[in-house]
């Protein structure tokens, strides 16, 4: 059973190697919400991200036998750079299994940290596969499989954060409203809901996920963990079908559904451009997914929130993607499939209801098909949504690709 002197132990046990993060008031995002809104740094852990601290727990605690067997993990991303550092710095020999299309820069980095005590297996085409072929080599090879979040070792680990934040704010600012928190499996709001709703109970826990990849929420709702058919999300660090069973019931019974919130991939991205705009720094899309959902809190007026950014491992490949689901998010693109009918000045227009202030950067017509392709940038919303109060008057069938349906 985890407790909050487990968590304690913990922290004192992994303590030479973990990074002490940053909690600050951002004053950007406090007069925003009027409320004042803190945030917690993990992107400045060596890794970049909190998986270091559950990683070092867990094999801290190994016994020189277990050690001398090895270990194994399966990741695509925070959870194997966690895990290469803490198997070179106890001279542990560790396999990473990871899907084969992995960018290169995740498997860089995972070596980097290895230090040579590390072998990656690139397996399949997704987690699920990667993660049942580590499982079947650390069988057959008497090897330890360090799971990425549904262990009371990880959990301990991860819950340091929460430890950290009571004592960084308590000491500076006082009482505490609530935290949130992003969620994939579940190892890092499990963590620090143990702690702080065993010193704190009157700290709220918020748990974040996106819209494409809820595991935590519909299992809630169903009253056990569940198995998502499918997931889509951009948020890699938060694509997870289905959470841990120890993770559901700690999250069951320290946060509850109410307290769940679904925030849009697109919102994350905007969080993940405006906070290098803003901060000057890099950060992954599940780092922000935190401070998305600050606009998802009705009763945010004049609290004091935490947002826990959890990792700053993004990958330089997917921000175009990143970019345009922003842009898309608050309504500065469009993409336009318009049907056009046979009669005179039909394609005159439609682009006569775009003004000098925005740009075509795509067109396509094929008079054949009836169909006109275009691509729009707009100076606001407002434009936006008058660009397509302007079709809606022409009376012709048309879709809005990326944004939603019309």
């Amino acid at each position: 059973m985890i407790t909050a002197n487990a968590i304690k132990q913990a922290a004192r046990r992994i303590a030479p190697e973990v990074v002490k993060s940053e909690l600050s008031l951002n004053e950007r995002l406090s007069r925003q919400y009027d409320a004042s809104i803190f945030l917690k740094k993990e992107h400045q852990q060596r890794v970049r991200s909190y998986k270091i601290r559950g990683a070092l727990n867990f094999m801290s605690l190994l016994s020189d036998e277990e050690k001398e067997r090895g270990v194994v993990c399966a990741s695509a991303g925070n959870h194997s750079q966690g895990f290469a550092y803490s198997a070179n710095l106890l001279g542990i020999k560790g396999v990473v299994f990871m899907p084969a299309n992995t960018p290169p820069q995740k498997q860089m980095k995972t070596q980097e940290f290895g230090n040579g005590n590390i072998e990656i297996i690139l397996s399949g085409p997704d987690f699920d596969t990667a993660n049942a072929a580590a499982i079947k080599y650390a069988a057959d090879n008497s090897m330890l499989i360090v799971p990425p979040f549904d262990d009371e070792r990880i959990i301990a680990g991860q819950g340091t954060v929460g430890l950290e934040i009571m004592h960084q704010y308590q000491r500076k600012y006082g009482p505490l409203d609530a935290i949130v928190v992003p969620v994939g499996g579940g190892g890092l709001i499990s963590g620090i809901a143990i702690y702080v709703k065993e010193v704190h109970p009157e700290v709220r826990i918020i748990g974040v996920e996106t819209e494409g990849a809820p595991a935590m929420y519909r299992s809630l709702e169903a009253g056990k963990p569940i198995v998502l058919d499918s997931i889509d999300t951009l948020v890699s660090g938060m694509a997870v079908k289905s959470p841990g069973a120890i993770t559901f019931e700690i999250v069951r019974r320290y946060v509850g559904l109410e307290n769940m919130v679904l925030v849009h991939e697109g919102d994350v991205c905007k969080e993940v451009v405006d906070y290098f705009n803003h901060e000057g720094k890099v950060v992954e899309l599940a780092g922000v997914a935190s401070i998305a959902a600050l606009g998802k809190i009705p009763d945010i007026r004049g609290k004091n929130i935490v947002c826990v950014i959890s990792g700053g491992n993004s990958d330089y490949g997917s921000s175009s993607d990143i970019e345009r689901k922003a842009l898309e998010r608050q309504k500065l693109i469009g993409y336009f499939l318009i049907d056009i009918p046979d009669v005179p000045r039909a394609l005159d227009k439609v682009l006569e209801l775009r003004t000098a202030a925005e740009n075509i950067t795509q067109l396509n017509y094929d008079p054949k098909a009836g169909r006109l392709s275009v691509e729009l940038t707009f100076p606001s919303a407002q434009r936006f949504d008058e660009f397509g109060k302007g079709l809606d008057a022409l009376g012709w069938n048309y879709q809005l690709i990326g944004n939603g349906n019309h």
